[in-house]
């Protein structure tokens, strides 16, 4: 993503729709025929020596559509005749196409509303660690978890009665209890290194309930709990329990986020603090006054464009908020406010 800007232009942008579920990708050729129409009009307006190289480009993707869009919702590629990035999506974006400098607004935009997550599932007998991001889901092989009952005298074994028995259960709840607080503690270090942001638990119902009470108040702040799900549970499973898991914490807290944007505003101590409305919030952002904006989902397109490269550019945080938090933001802000840096 680094590397973008500096990308050796003229590039040919496409961002398509490829999902299956949209009737036009349905025959399998619709966003390749809806990029060749589109630039084929965007052509029409540049001179002969551009228009060529672009039309150029076009065929070159298009000849590598089938190829590489391979299932994905949507797919994004920069290409040039000295560039080549191809990126395919499991998140929505809108039909686009541009020729010059690499078009990055939709797609900051896109990495802004899709913060990275972190999906731990717990056991009895271990963790597993994945990252959530964009729609897809990756394991994480380096932090392994796993109990070592290996060494512990069975109680099936012993000789005993009673006493021993209640002895080896209260070294079993030991060990247990010390096994949920090392997981509950390498998700505190792992989603900081990561800024993961929230951590969903899921697993089975004790394991889940143990290493969230290891864990601290400031982590469990950050903490959505999901549904039961098998150790060895495939990710595809693990998908389908975590992202409603995901995506209602996240309108709850752009929700809370909002309130308490809006609730300062109003507030005689604090009304200095925050901006809000479209012009007064892109002159704060472009002064370089904001520590964090705050807009919504459906922005007009030409602000979408710009608006996330400038907040880069200002090292400003973007939080893309959605559902009755956007509501809350247009009604009352029209669409966009933001932080100021304390004085």
């Amino acid at each position: 993503m680094a590397e973008l800007p500096q990308l050796a232009g003229p590039v040919l942008t496409a961002y398509l729709d490829t999902n299956p579920a949209n009737a036009r990708n349905q025959g399998g050729h619709g966003a390749a025929t809806w990029l060749r129409s589109h630039a084929r009009e965007l052509a029409a307006g540049l001179t002969e020596p551009e228009r060529a190289a672009c039309l150029e480009q076009v065929a070159r993707v298009t000849g590598e559509f089938e190829l590489l869009r391979a299932g994905a919702r949507s797919v994004v590629v920069f290409s040039g005749p000295n560039a080549w990035q191809w990126w395919t999506l499991q998140v929505t974006v809108e039909d686009e196409v541009a020729w010059g400098a690499p078009a990055l607004g939709q797609l900051l935009w896109l990495l802004d509303e899709h913060q990275p997550c972190g999906v731990v599932v717990v056991s009895r007998g271990g963790a597993r660690f994945f990252r959530y991001h964009m729609g897809e889901i990756e394991e994480d092989p380096a932090h392994p978890f796993t109990l070592d009952t290996s060494q512990w005298r069975q109680h099936n074994l012993m000789t005993g009665m009673g006493r021993e028995r209640e002895a080896f259960r209260s070294r079993q709840m030991s060990h247990e209890q010390r096994f949920y607080h090392d997981i509950a503690t390498a998700c505190v270090s792992w989603s900081q290194q990561e800024r993961l942001n929230p951590v969903v638990l899921a697993g089975s119902s004790r394991a889940v309930e143990q290493v969230y009470d290891a864990m601290p108040e400031e982590l469990k702040a950050v903490v959505a709990a999901a549904g039961v799900l098998e150790a060895r549970a495939s990710q595809s499973e693990i998908l389908k329990v975590v992202e409603p898991a995901i995506e209602s914490w996240k309108r709850r807290q752009e929700e809370e986020d909002v309130e308490r944007l809006l609730g300062a505003r109003e507030a005689r101590a604090s009304a200095h603090l925050v901006v809000s409305g479209v012009k007064a919030t892109l002159a704060a952002l472009d002064q370089g006054q904001l520590r964090k904006l705050v807009a919504v989902r459906q922005l007009p397109e030409a602000l979408r464009a710009t608006v996330p490269q400038l907040a880069q550019a200002r090292g400003v945080e973007v939080e893309v908020v959605a559902g009755r938090a956007e509501e809350r933001l247009n009604d009352d802000a029209e669409g966009m406010a933001g932080w100021r840096h304390a004085a």
